[in-house]
């Protein structure tokens, strides 16, 4: 078979030009990923594409305090009850002396529920005056009407309380009776899931303790606020 000498150049001469074109889309493509992306290996070992103009994602940004009033849950009968709830205003109220045994033990109570927090990575509550006296009054509620409930005796619920005091940002209130101690009362808050939720809620800043010796005893109650 015969083919015109001119044939025989130009079919491998068009053949290199497709194979030099090839090449060179393929190496269009590398440059191209080289300038818009890189490769970073991550600590656990993986890796990560990522384009240089990716901004990093916002970080997040705490909820605000939930602003519903739950109804409140009966628990132990040894060891309490709880509500979460929201705020309102009135004017400020020292709280009513106590005893240094008593101001101890409201102390310690403040002490077991920090450490119970620390541990599950919550800051420490700070001790409000204004819950301090919310809660005194309702520990020396519950022990002269001898009734085991968040309810004072007009009526007035654990917020309706602490806002009375001054303190318009109530968060929770936990109350327990007949525990001879500080530890076991945080104990049995902790053992009961309602009670151990407010404890450990990370939301809540601050606290006031009452304790009351008195008859029927002792009567705890722990307000909780979010300022």
């Amino acid at each position: 078979m015969w083919q015109n000498p001119h044939n025989r150049h130009s079919q491998p001469s068009a053949r290199r030009g497709t194979l030099l074109g090839v090449l060179a889309c393929v190496l269009a493509v590398l440059v191209l990923g080289i300038v818009i992306g890189r490769i970073t290996v991550l600590g656990n070992g993986s890796s990560e594409v990522y384009l240089r103009d990716n901004q990093p994602a916002a970080k997040a940004t705490p909820s605000p305090p939930p602003r519903h009033r739950p109804g409140l849950v009966p628990v132990a009968p040894v060891g309490g009850e709880e509500s979460v709830a929201s705020s309102g205003g009135a004017a400020d109220r020292r709280p009513p002396q106590v005893s240094s045994h008593v101001a101890e033990l409201e102390e310690n109570v403040v002490f077991f529920v920090n450490e119970a927090r620390a541990r599950a990575g919550c800051p420490k509550l700070r001790i409000d005056p204004r819950l301090v006296a919310s809660a005194r009054q309702h520990s020396a509620e519950m022990a002269a009407t001898g009734k085991f409930v968040h309810e004072s005796p007009d009526g007035a619920s654990p917020w309706d309380r602490m806002t009375r005091a001054g303190y318009r940002l109530g968060g929770a209130e936990n109350i327990a009776k007949g525990y001879r101690n500080a530890a076991d009362a945080v104990k049995s808050w902790l053992n009961s899931p309602s009670h151990r939720r407010n404890i450990l809620n990370c939301q809540l800043t601050v606290t006031g303790v009452g304790v009351t010796l008195e008859p029927g005893g002792p009567w705890w109650t722990q307000d909780f606020g979010y300022s």
